[in-house]
């Protein structure tokens, strides 16, 4: 399936698609000017989830607490969250970057473990009580209404009883359980061996991201005028321009209706097509669905760029590309290797 195929086979023609545009546009390196109210690199390196958060209507987002450890003290931090937090509740990085550092946390001896653990500006946030996940990707052509230009719904890894087999055992027989495995919370480790009566449906993992095991189904069909007039109040009219909303609802409907919906996060220019990730798409099906986006991309800069955004060239693109990937390589080594 190409949705486990390496990254530089998938989105290699993409890539040249950007560079040749690129060099088109006289060595404008375009993608960097999309989301100017993240920050000067449209978000590409570390994008502010609290920065980006402060965009949106707050009725739209959990309640969130900031941790940053260079500022605040972990004592205080506590006592405020004992105040305002309910547990269980979610911890990630403040930069959060593919479900890497996100857990659930069932407990305060658990928050302050976590925090001492890692020296990291995080954010910390109330479980949203809605169990649909959704991927809403969005464009904004400036001075236009938003267009809604692919719709996942995202299967968190889980599995279904029988009443014979242990939820370990159930887990083998999925090849997701392979890729997220090393992701598993403890609350689950130690549940492995109980056998689940038939149909009862048990989540393994709380965190909705490819790597720890979720499925990506495209429902782009079921796009309607109504999400995207919702989502047109909520993507600000300018500044940001392209990106996904990962969304938790109370079901499809809460997309046109408002209702029972909750922001999990917004990703900007990096931010992926997950429709290609569904399992029943051949290869080629998948490069329609991300050159749709890469597209979509060139559409919103060049008219960016004809109200005056300055982008940078390519040169600078090559940097900022390779601070991107150090930055990668540093929260990877902050959270999975869990340094001390």
């Amino acid at each position: 399936m190409p949705e486990f195929w390496h990254v530089k086979v998938i989105y290699f023609y993409p890539f040249l698609y950007v560079f040749w545009n690129s060099l088109k546009l006289r060595n404008k390196f375009y993608p960097l000017i999309l989301n100017p109210a993240i920050d000067e690199f449209g978000g590409f390196i570390g994008a502010s989830k609290e920065t980006i958060n402060s965009r949106f209507p707050k009725k739209y987002l959990p309640h969130t607490l900031i941790f940053h450890p260079k500022k605040d003290s972990i004592t205080d931090f506590l006592i405020r969250a004992g105040k305002e937090i309910t547990f269980p509740a979610f911890i990630k990085p403040e930069d959060a970057y593919k479900g890497i550092g996100v857990q659930k946390l069932e407990s305060m001896v658990e928050l302050e473990s976590y925090l001492n653990t890692y020296s990291y500006p995080v954010m910390l946030q109330n479980t949203i009580p809605y169990s649909v996940e959704f991927g809403v990707f969005v464009i904004r052509v400036p001075g236009k209404k938003v267009r809604i230009i692919n719709l996942v719904e995202k299967q968190l890894l889980h599995v279904v009883g029988d009443g014979k087999h242990s939820i370990e055992e159930l887990l083998k027989k999925n090849v997701r359980y392979k890729i997220g495995k090393e992701y598993i919370p403890e609350s689950t480790k130690k549940i492995m061996h109980h056998i689940p009566i038939a149909g009862e449906k048990i989540w393994v993992q709380p965190v909705g991201n490819h790597n720890k095991g979720t499925w990506f189904q495209d429902i782009t069909d079921k796009i309607t005028p109504e999400m995207e007039e919702l989502f047109d109040s909520i993507l600000p009219a300018s500044g940001l321009h392209y990106g996904r909303f990962d969304i938790k609802a109370e079901s499809l409907d809460s997309l046109a209706s408002g209702e029972n919906l909750r922001i999990v996060e917004f990703n900007g220019t990096l931010a992926e097509p997950l429709g290609y990730c569904d399992p029943k798409y051949s290869f080629f099906k998948g490069q329609r669905i991300i050159m749709q986006h890469y597209k979509a991309q060139k559409e919103v800069a060049m008219e960016l760029l004809k109200q005056g955004a300055v982008a940078p060239g390519l040169q600078e693109g090559r940097k900022v590309n390779r601070r991107t990937k150090a930055y990668k390589k540093e929260i990877l080594f902050t959270f999975r290797d869990k340094r001390e």
